[in-house]
């Protein structure tokens, strides 16, 4: 049962800082053309029986190599599990040319 759900959700009782490196490990050896752009503050869920914790990454790259990427990560990744992907055309800087950024929410828990 442990096995199935942590499959489901992710394995549990990872800190925030394991589960960001090693999803920047996943990302160094899965990914081409494609960089992130940024990694924003954890969210935390506290309940008394458990804890969520939700990251935020954005990455910046050509729409094949960030579908790979992605499809990779649902498959392969068992630390966290994603719980959005959003792609989005558009300039973040006023200095960047338009790309593509995709913004990722994955989630781990704690008991």
């Amino acid at each position: 049962m442990i096995a199935k759900l942590n499959r489901f959700i992710g394995e549990q009782n990872n800190s925030v800082e394991k589960v960001q490196q090693e999803f920047l490990n996943f990302f160094a050896k899965n990914t081409e053309n494609i960089t992130v752009y940024q990694i924003n503050e954890v969210l935390n869920f506290k309940h008394p029986d458990f804890e969520i914790n939700t990251h935020r990454v954005i990455l910046k790259g050509d729409f094949k190599s960030i579908l790979n990427f992605v499809y990779l990560l649902e498959k392969d990744f068992n630390f966290a599990k994603i719980l959005k992907v959003r792609f989005q055309y558009t300039r973040k800087d006023l200095n960047d040319e338009k790309g593509l950024y995709t913004t990722l929410l994955i989630q781990n828990y704690k008991k």
